[in-house]
């Protein structure tokens, strides 16, 4: 369950719009990691002060021992400018140096204090990521986990240097590091990337969407960006600009640029002109490159688990949507930690008002006052998200019409 978080949606037997698509991995595996990402924007930043990008810099070096800005933007999906500012920040932070006369970046005696710190907290929550799951699930999970990425990393290959498809070549970069990767440890003690589950998973999701804007462009005429928005019209339609924002969770106007641009398009129809927040919808030049994009995404998904029975495939599937529900109550966990900040006092049976309900002298949290206030702020949050949006639409026809000066 995701409560009333609006996310992309998981596997579906039903026969609604877009239960062709989600029942393959990259759908379902974007649900999970947005989740993930999610909770990880509010765990780390208790314990670690430093902007997220950073964080997954020292978190990609460490686990490399020293790597090439280049393959740092690979590895991350990022672009090369992003990394370029992060690492400068670490730099003139004293986190990390480049080899003399070299192009490698390491980490320095700080930044790999920093980078055992990172390694703790997603220990942590690793675990409890993988509450449930036995040894042998997780053991078999990561083993075809590593084959998806070799046959996705040969799709990015192959798409970059414009060849066929070979699958035994590969990218020479892999998120995590091949398990031979001999990194250096300080000890028995200091913990392991290869232990972790989102690491391999993000190298996954990485290599998937990194093919996928090549085969969407070229087959579709469609960036990254602009067939995700696509699809989540399809899937949704009819949707408004406010509620597409948040599933999109990218910013306000760079969604409704790409709306305004795929209206223009003849791709979306914008149903009651006359409305600002008009409802989205999909024309029949939209539909045909919506159906174009399951075709190829299916196609893909067929090259990723050739060679493995539908066993295997049904297995990960299955995985991926436990991993799914445990992601989602991390947030939730996540959520309701930064809601407790300032806890409602509630007396417990039996007890005089305002009397200490624990042996510390605590008041204990009205569960359900909690929820009610959650619910309030969200729909509040949901608001002005429509209102800001509404007022991007609004600016934007009135420069059409002439209105305003552009």
């Amino acid at each position: 369950m995701t409560g009333d978080r609006p996310v992309e949606a998981r596997g579906s037997d039903g026969g609604g719009p877009g239960d062709a698509r989600r029942n393959l991995l990259y759908a379902r595996l974007m649900t999970l990691m947005q989740l993930a990402e999610d909770s990880a924007e509010i765990a780390y930043p208790r314990r670690l002060h430093m902007p997220d990008l950073n964080r997954q810099l020292i978190f990609m070096i460490g686990m490399y021992g020293s790597i090439i800005s280049k393959d740092l933007a690979t590895a991350s999906g990022r672009e090369k400018a992003q990394i370029s500012r992060g690492l400068k920040a670490l730099t003139e932070a004293g986190l990390t140096c480049r080899a003399p006369m070299g192009r490698a970046i390491s980490l320095t005696a700080r930044g790999r204090a920093t980078f055992l710190e990172v390694m703790r907290i997603a220990q942590e929550r690793d675990a409890q990521l993988k509450a449930g799951f036995s040894d042998a699930e997780i053991r078999r999970f990561v083993d075809l986990t590593g084959l998806l990425i070799d046959r996705a990393s040969s799709i990015f290959v192959a798409d970059e240097q414009t060849i066929a498809i070979n699958p035994a070549q590969r990218s020479s970069i892999h998120h995590p590091p091949e398990p031979g990767a001999d990194l250096p440890r300080a000890g028995l003690e200091e913990p392991s990337y290869r232990d972790l589950l989102l690491p391999w998973l993000q190298s996954l999701l990485t290599y998937m969407r990194r093919s996928g804007t090549t085969l969407f462009r070229r087959e579709v005429g469609l960036s990254h960006f602009e067939w995700r928005v696509l699809t989540l019209i399809a899937e949704n339609q009819p949707i408004n600009l406010s509620s597409l924002i948040v599933l999109v969770s990218r910013d306000k106007s760079q969604v409704a640029r790409i709306v305004k641009q795929l209206h223009a398009s003849g791709l979306i129809d914008r149903r009651d002109e006359g409305r600002v927040n008009a409802a989205l919808t999909l024309t029949a030049m939209g539909r045909a490159a919506y159906d174009r994009i399951v075709a190829i995404s299916a196609e893909r998904d067929r090259f990723l688990f050739e060679g493995h029975g539908g066993t295997d495939r049904a297995f990960y599937l299955d995985m991926i949507d436990r991993l799914t529900a445990n992601a989602d109550a991390m947030l939730n966990a996540e959520e309701s930690v930064r809601s407790d900040k300032h806890p409602a006092e509630v007396d417990r049976p039996g007890k005089g008002r305002g009397a200490a309900p624990s042996e510390r002298g605590e008041t204990l949290p009205a569960a359900s006052n909690m929820a009610a206030e959650l619910r309030l702020l969200r729909e509040e949050n949901a608001r002005l998200k429509q209102l800001l949006a509404e007022a991007i639409l609004e600016n934007s026809r009135l420069r059409e019409t002439g209105a305003i000066d552009a």
